[in-house]
């Protein structure tokens, strides 16, 4: 590898970078992948969230029935933007008129979701950027590589 201090330190923030992306998919893809099992949430109610000042998001609070015991959850619905907080207002009650199936997982239903989708962007960008590191780490080898057959 490469010894300039710069590039080490260029491949060391690379990395955090790269292990915070890592993490942020591997949880989502965790939570994707754990809530397999379905059934009809019960008791929804949904209510306009700030994200920015021109963000506005819907969070939905619920219930629903597993082997006779009640549990409760909360989900955003992150697909459904808008830009002000009166249409994301006009929307909700037609949200809060449909039956809604909820993902839960069967080992611990107090992880559960009103939409499963999966972090196909996360997984993507992360994917890239281990592709960029090992790219990364092959350039500092080679330059080590080059600049030590030059001097002999």
């Amino acid at each position: 590898m490469h010894k300039n201090p710069l590039w080490i330190s260029f491949i060391a923030i690379f990395s955090l970078i790269l292990l915070w992306y890592s993490y942020d998919a591997g949880t989502k893809w965790w939570a994707y992948h754990a809530t397999t099992a379905t059934t009809i949430a019960e008791n929804v109610e949904f209510t306009v969230k700030e994200e920015s000042s021109d963000k506005f998001f819907i969070h939905g609070t619920y219930t629903f029935n597993v082997d006779g015991k009640q549990w409760h959850g909360e989900s955003s619905l992150l697909q459904s933007m808008y830009r002000n907080h009166i249409a994301a207002n006009e929307i909700v009650p037609d949200l809060e008129k449909k039956q809604w199936t909820v993902w839960y997982s069967p080992t611990n239903p107090k992880y559960s979701t009103l939409q499963k989708t999966y972090p196909f962007k996360e997984c993507l960008y992360a994917g890239v950027l281990w592709a960029l590191l090992i790219y990364f780490l092959y350039i500092g080898w080679r330059v080590k590589y080059c600049s030590s057959h030059n001097q002999r």
